[in-house]
């Protein structure tokens, strides 16, 4: 099998990709060890989803819809705090990874 974003082998991957985070409450929807190799599932987590999903707009959102992360925690939202605008290359590339991705579950 060959990793569906940098098309070397994936046969001896482990990882399970979340085609949406478990940090925006998904669990079930996820695609098999292998479809994406572990170098790309750990390179998304860390430098694109990690830094979106803790954005002011994310946080704001995750705390009015009391939804936790991966460690089971409500991100914390204060009055005073200002929801800042998300850097939209950031964004693309989350939503063309999540596209990738539910075309690769199909």
């Amino acid at each position: 099998m060959k990793c569906i974003f940098c098309k070397q082998d994936s046969n001896d991957c482990v990882s399970v990709e979340h085609i949406l985070p478990e940090s925006l409450g998904n669990i079930e929807v996820i695609l098999a060890p292998g479809v994406v190799c572990d170098k790309c599932n750990n390179y998304f987590s860390r430098e694109i989803e990690k830094p979106l999903l803790s954005s002011g707009i994310f946080r704001l959102l995750r705390n009015d819809k009391q939804i936790p992360s991966k460690k089971g925690k409500i991100p914390v939202f204060g009055d005073t705090d200002k929801p800042e605008l998300t850097d939209y290359r950031i964004m693309g590339r989350f939503v063309g990874k999540v596209g990738l991705e539910a075309l690769a579950q199909r």
